[in-house]
């Protein structure tokens, strides 16, 4: 079993960047909102644990069995704020930072 290696998490695509204030999307049923991103296509061996920072917040983050996307739910506190939330995944295993861009709760 190797350790994970430190792989660079390239965000394709991502969403949704924003939110009305007060609205969760893609409500999940502990009340947060899941956001999704598209990534270059890594081995899910190779990465190990991701978590993705919301601003304040964070959360553990889904990677997809073949590589190509993650997915998170930020709490939904993070959506009772009106601003701009620096959007973060980390890579546990390395303690590899990389900034998405922001989420807006308008």
């Amino acid at each position: 079993d190797t350790p994970p290696t430190e792989v660079a998490l390239n965000v394709l695509d991502w969403g949704p960047r924003s939110s009305p204030l007060g609205t969760v999307p893609n409500p999940q049923p502990g009340g947060g909102g899941a956001l999704w991103f598209k990534v270059e296509k890594v081995r899910v061996e190779d990465v190990g644990p991701v978590r993705i920072r919301f601003g304040p917040y964070s959360s553990a983050a889904t990677l997809a069995p073949d590589g190509s996307a993650l997915s998170a739910v930020a709490p939904a506190a993070l959506f009772k704020r009106a601003g701009e939330n620096e959007v973060i995944l980390e890579q546990l295993s390395t303690r590899r930072k990389t900034r998405v861009g922001s989420f807006r709760v308008e």
